[in-house]
């Protein structure tokens, strides 16, 4: 497998410096590792965590960027629980953190055959300097109940909880702070409890965040939102009805969606079919709109590489058409950053063989699309030539970088 990286330079090791400030230079995707096996297990716009095999065997763990001190880089790479989980022996791993703001926060590990799943909280420097540990470990009877923690922008804690009553649903803590939840974990009192306690009627298969807006799916395939910030009512996929609470978005009721992705002000939907599904709005403040999202861009006989939107679309869901030299593809993967969106697609043709594309289009100011050019917003999808016929394993973009693995 090899790891592309362009964007913002969070992906380079620690002690790496770049000359390079410009962007057409930025969006030339940069092969920076190469190995058996690569996964990404965690992004934010300063750090990155990735995890590779070599050919011994042999499982690395490795952090890039600035956003924890070098002591807790050390603590990540070397630790047992996570090395552990990694590998796949033993237990589940899920880091979490502000992908906007503070970046890497913290893990979850959650074991399914005990009761020592295990929640870690990274402190902040200032924390530290409070006198703070650098890790805070728990594992209380709320601990070995969670099943995911999320962060929202605002800097809310958002954890999933196994519902007691119901093995289908799940409860929903929201904690105003990650301290407020490090409080609760110390004492178990309720005056350091949730500020608020919701039931979801189902267990999320995936749960994104982007600066206004909660996304989440299920194993039926139903997408669910919430928000806390109604100005952009474009970004919550559905009526404001409920807003507060993850609700299901009405248009998905007749169709089975696999894989979400969420980022800035837009999110997305990659149906079991290959449909591809956008809503949202550009980041306010930036010049230019995604054509497709504002019905700039209609079918067209003339499409060859590209996405194109019919002309008879839903108020804020929009069904995109992807086409790789003139012929429908389905969507394969799907990432949304901080103003851009990537997509990977592929088209079979009628000798058997495969056509492969990943295309890129939104916000280009840090060459976070991919595209090798000095424009700093890429209206419609274009093509990366450089993934041409590859297939992608994970393709991920958070704040102003993308990574891409290929197979």
């Amino acid at each position: 497998m090899k790891l592309y990286a362009f964007g913002h330079n969070n992906y380079h090791e620690p002690d790496a410096r770049t000359t390079s400030s410009t962007t057409s230079d930025q969006a030339s995707p940069i092969c920076i590792l190469e190995a058996e096996t690569i996964r990404i297990l965690w992004t934010s716009w300063c750090d990155t965590i990735i995890a590779y095999q070599t050919s011994a065997g042999i499982w690395i763990i490795q952090y890039r960027g600035a956003g924890v001190a070098p002591e807790l880089q050390e603590y990540i790479a070397h630790s047992v629980p996570i090395q552990e989980a990694v590998s796949g022996h033993r237990g589940t791993l899920h880091f979490f953190g502000s992908t906007l703001h503070d970046g890497l926060r913290g893990y979850l590990i959650k074991y399914s055959d005990s009761t020592d799943s295990e929640i870690s909280i990274f402190s902040t420097d200032l924390e530290v300097e409070a006198g703070t540990p650098l890790v805070r470990s728990y594992s209380s009877k709320m601990v070995q109940d969670m099943s995911t923690v999320q962060m929202d922008s605002s800097g809310r804690i958002m954890i999933g909880l196994d519902s007691p009553s119901n093995e289908k649903a799940t409860q929903i803590v929201h904690f105003a702070r990650l301290n407020e939840l490090a409080a609760h974990l110390d004492t178990h009192s309720a005056a350091s409890g949730p500020s608020t306690i919701q039931h979801a009627p189902f267990i999320p298969t995936q749960w994104c965040t982007n600066a206004t807006t909660s996304t989440a799916l299920s194993s039926s395939g139903e997408v669910f939102t919430s928000s806390r910030d109604l100005r952009f009512s474009k970004c919550l996929g559905r009526a404001p009805v409920n807003a507060y609470e993850l609700q299901p978005i009405p248009y998905f009721s007749e169709t089975s969606v696999e894989a979400i992705s969420s980022g800035g002000y837009m999110s997305g939907a990659i149906s079991t079919d290959g449909e591809l599904f956008l809503w949202g709005q550009s980041v306010p403040g930036h010049e230019g709109s995604i054509s497709v999202l504002e019905d700039l861009m209609f079918e067209s006989d003339d499409v060859r590489t590209g996405v194109s939107c019919a002309p008879e679309q839903d108020e804020i869901i929009k069904c995109l058409d992807v086409y790789i030299d003139g012929m429908e593809a389905r969507t394969q993967r799907l990432a949304v950053g901080h103003g851009h969106v990537l997509i990977a697609a592929e088209a079979h043709v009628i000798d058997g063989n495969m056509k492969r594309a990943v295309l890129g289009a939104g916000v280009n100011s840090n060459g976070q699309t991919g595209l090798r050019t000095s424009t700093r917003f890429i209206k419609n999808f274009e093509e990366i030539i450089a993934f041409r016929d590859m297939a992608i394993q994970q393709l991920i973009a958070t704040g102003w970088s993308t990574f891409v693995i290929t197979l």
